[in-house]
C-alpha cells in the first residue's frame, strides 16, 4: 500500500456561500473511493486557505497577474493558475484540489497534482454515508462528487502518450437496479461494444447512473 496525501481547498466564494460543507463532503467520498483501492489515502480539507480564485469556471480564457508575481497575462484554464498557485504559495502535495463555486461539472488536472472541480454548490447534498454509492448525474451532487474523483484520479494515473489511456479505466460496477459507470468509464468506447484498457467489456453499462468509487481496473492502474 502507497500513502498518498490529497488536500481540498475552496475557493472564496464557495466558502462565502457554504463554509466547510462542500470540502468536508468531498473529503469523505474521496478516502471512501480511495480505500477500494492499492493506495492508502490521507485526505484535509484545508480551512485556513481560503483561494482568491480569478473565476468560478475551470475554463474559459481569463486575465490575472501571475501567483508567483509579475504581470497580468492570459490564462485559458483556472487550473493553470491553480497549479503555479500551489507551487508558489502552498508547496504542493501528491494531489491539491480546488473547488469552485459553479454550478456545473467541469473539471481538470494538470501536471498529475493541481486538480480543479466544478460543482461545490451540489456538494452539501451529498450523503455523509458512502455505502450509497450511486446517484443519478444530471447535474446533481452525485454528478458533481464523479468530477472531483475524476480529477483526484488523474493524479495517480501515468498513462499519456506511451502509455495507457487513462479516460478508458472505468468499468459497469453492478448495482441494485443495473450497472452503473465508475469514474474513467470511456462512453465512446462503451458505444461501440468495447473494452476498456483491461479488457473488460463496457457496453452493459447504464447510462443513467455513477458509480462513486474506482474500478478494478482503475485501481490496477494507479501507482505503487
Amino acid at each position: 500500500m502507497t500513502d498518498v496525501y490529497i488536500r481540498v481547498y475552496g475557493t472564496e466564494e464557495l466558502h462565502s456561500a457554504y463554509s466547510m460543507t462542500p470540502l468536508n463532503k468531498a473529503k469523505i467520498w474521496i478516502e471512501a473511493a480511495l480505500n477500494d483501492t492499492p493506495l492508502t489515502p490521507h485526505v484535509t480539507a484545508v480551512s485556513q486557505f481560503e483561494i482568491p480564485a480569478p473565476q468560478e469556471a475551470e475554463s474559459g480564457r481569463f486575465y490575472a497577474s501571475s501567483p508567483c508575481g509579475g504581470a497580468e497575462q492570459a490564462w485559458d484554464h483556472l487550473a493553470n493558475w491553480w497549479y503555479d498557485y500551489v507551487a508558489c504559495k502552498i508547496g504542493n502535495s501528491d494531489c491539491d484540489v480546488l473547488i469552485t463555486n459553479s454550478d456545473s461539472q467541469a473539471g481538470r488536472c494538470v501536471n498529475d497534482v493541481a486538480a480543479v472541480a466544478e460543482g461545490g454548490p451540489q456538494l452539501p447534498n451529498l450523503p455523509d454515508d458512502t455505502t450509497k454509492i450511486f446517484g443519478y448525474d444530471d447535474k446533481g451532487p452525485y454528478d458533481s462528487m464523479q468530477t472531483v474523483l475524476h480529477e483526484v484520479g488523474h493524479a495517480f494515473l501515468h498513462g499519456g502518450a506511451d502509455g495507457f489511456n487513462e479516460h478508458n479505466v472505468g468499468k459497469g460496477i453492478p448495482g441494485s437496479d443495473g450497472y452503473h459507470r465508475s469514474p474513467f468509464y470511456n462512453a465512446d468506447v462503451a458505444k461501440r461494444g468495447g473494452t476498456n484498457e483491461c479488457g473488460e467489456s463496457l457496453n452493459e453499462i447504464s447510462y443513467g447512473k455513477w458509480a462513486l468509487t474506482y474500478s478494478d481496473c482503475c485501481g490496477s492502474k494507479m501507482r505503487d
